[in-house]
């Protein structure tokens, strides 16, 4: 079957909060990338008719699960939500497209904590981004900021050259047993938090793209897209220590 007529540059899924997914409640102990291709997978899925069948106007094509459900029984004031941007494409648009996307979805006007995991920690090869992110805090649309994965050179490179510093650094304790002192004191002197985390260091590769269209919709040719991004939106009950919704929100871009 030849694939549809798409105008479309981006194609955005919403997984919807995957807390309630029947479909994830028949798998268990499923990793951080196991869950997040099972709901892009299911969120593609049911798409497919929309998919299919676009011959709307417009730069990006939104499908999936059209509501986060933060706000049943909660108030904005009641919610920490973080947003964390697993990045592609290292870029200022990436950054932009990923944050105001989160924002609309949610239907807030600003996260409380935004991370970042890019695929080198070299501040020269995320420069731009990081700059897109100090600009997202001084419009107001995060309180904070931080990153994913970086050592003690990479934390004090960054925190040295950026304007709005990183309030969060996060550890991966699978590769990190236990954090070094020196990185503890760092972040104790500058009042970065250190928080664990076991997201693998590449979520969603090329590989993973193709496979995921493959099984989803096969229609759309793999060779003509390309991720760009990736956010996993997280809403806790601040007093209550309670997730009430956690979703995925991936960017495919036209090659």
């Amino acid at each position: 079957m030849d694939g549809p007529t798409m105008n479309h540059e981006e194609i955005v899924v919403h997984t919807g909060n995957v807390l309630h997914s029947e479909h994830l409640k028949k798998r268990v102990n499923l990793g951080p990338q196991e869950e997040l291709i099972d709901c892009l997978l299911e969120a593609l899925k049911s798409s497919a008719p929309v998919l299919q069948g676009s011959s709307a106007e417009g730069r990006a094509l939104h499908c999936g699960d059209g509501s986060a459900e933060l706000f049943i029984d909660e108030k904005r004031e009641d919610l920490k939500i973080t947003v964390k941007i697993f990045l592609i494409e290292v870029t200022r648009e990436a950054v932009k497209n990923a944050v105001s996307s989160s924002l609309k979805y949610l239907q807030v006007e600003s996260v409380d904590l935004l991370l970042v995991s890019v695929p080198s920690n070299n501040y020269t090869d995320f420069r731009e981004a990081w700059l897109a992110l100090e600009e997202v805090v001084k419009s107001g649309a995060a309180e904070s900021i931080g990153v994913s994965d970086f050592s003690l050179a990479e934390l004090e490179k960054l925190y040295g050259e950026a304007s709005v510093k990183p309030s969060v650094n996060q550890v991966n304790l699978e590769s990190c047993c236990v954090i070094p002192p020196e990185l503890s004191e760092f972040a104790k002197k500058h009042q970065i938090q250190l928080l664990t985390h076991n997201d693998p260091r590449v979520m969603m590769d090329c590989s993973g793209v193709s496979d995921l269209l493959k099984s989803s919709t096969p229609f759309l040719k793999c060779d003509d897209w390309k991720a760009s991004w990736l956010v996993r939106y997280t809403a806790m009950v601040k007093l209550r220590g309670v997730v009430k919704s956690r979703g995925f929100i991936f960017c495919i871009r036209r090659c």
